[in-house]
């Protein structure tokens, strides 16, 4: 499914491939997101089976919410927004993200561009990484809140951000429950800066590399 218009409202819709297979291609999407004003609203779906659940591509605005994301092969959410990279913002709220022993899916949540993101009340469970973040060469963006969740049970880390191509200032980590560590790396002639990290339960290894402001 291609959304290339603005405002759209998507509720209580099961989009899957079942049984899940391993190896589909990532581009292959259940929703794939195009509009440049996007502002649209996904609350209630079922996403399973596919590549990546939802694709952004050039959208801004948008929310995922009491969403169910299982077992696509790659990602459950893919936020590659190379044109928008400062612009509006996404919110992922209440979901949850999850696959099987059978589906070694990379990542929950894969960004590379595209402007603010909030991750609130959501369960990432299991996946190679829960939240993980791979800058676009060049692309300078900022404000991502991490709070409230339940990230577990990650074979790679929970979280790994890694700004080295980038810039991306503001990072807020508070009130988690992470149980595979957390990765972030900024660049040794731009380090990441304005990173709060704080009131978490944290399990694993904790790796700040050219991170100018860190609390824990």
């Amino acid at each position: 499914m291609c959304i290339r218009d603005s405002q759209v409202i998507f509720r209580n819709i099961w989009i899957r491939v079942w049984p899940p297979q391993q190896g589909v291609a990532k581009e292959i999407a259940g929703i794939l997101v195009k509009s440049q004003n996007c502002q649209s609203h996904f609350k209630n779906l079922q996403i399973a089976g596919f590549g990546t659940g939802i694709r952004f591509k050039s959208a801004h605005g948008w929310r995922v919410e009491d969403c169910y994301i299982l077992c696509n092969s790659t990602y459950g959410i893919w936020i590659q927004n190379y044109d928008l990279p400062d612009t509006g913002g996404g919110s992922i709220l209440s979901s949850i993200f999850d696959t099987s022993n059978e589906i070694n899916t990379e990542c929950a949540i894969f960004q590379e561009a595209g402007g603010g993101l909030r991750i609130v009340n959501t369960k990432l469970h299991r996946h190679q990484y829960g939240y993980k973040m791979k800058l676009y060469p060049n692309v300078r963006t900022t404000i991502l809140i991490i709070g409230q969740n339940s990230i577990e049970q990650q074979t790679k880390r929970s979280i790994f951000i890694d700004t080295s191509q980038g810039r991306f200032g503001v990072i807020v980590i508070t009130g988690n429950q992470i149980n595979n560590g957390i990765v972030i790396h900024g660049s040794e002639a731009d380090p990441a800066y304005g990173v709060v990290c704080q009131g978490n339960f944290i399990q694993g290894p904790i790796d700040f590399t050219n991170v100018v402001e860190q609390r824990r």
